[in-house]
């Protein structure tokens, strides 16, 4: 009975908190939002929803848009905490 504690239970017990103390990244879907763009590095939408813009690609380009009106698209991704990021593919200036 020791030998199957050692060799099974333990190993799972240590996974089981393993994957606990490191949450696996949320999958990102493809998406598109439109909103302002912030000071702060951030799409606004209509429904007051915050998006971090992540400033890889075309997404450091997209907050020289300061308080401009747009509509992006991209990878959407929940993050841990509640926050939320978009990896832009693109983006237009709406009028």
């Amino acid at each position: 009975m020791k030998r199957f504690a050692c060799f099974f239970v333990i190993p799972i017990l240590a996974l089981g908190l393993f994957t606990t103390q490191f949450p696996q990244k949320a999958m990102a879907e493809r998406g598109t939002i439109i909103g302002t763009v912030t000071k702060n590095g951030l799409v606004e939408t209509e429904e007051l929803k915050n998006y971090i813009i992540d400033m890889t690609g075309k997404g450091e380009e997209l907050t020289k848009h300061v308080g401009k009106r747009v509509k992006v698209t991209g990878d959407l991704e929940d993050r841990y905490g509640g926050t939320r990021a978009i990896k832009v593919i693109s983006y237009e200036v709406l009028e």
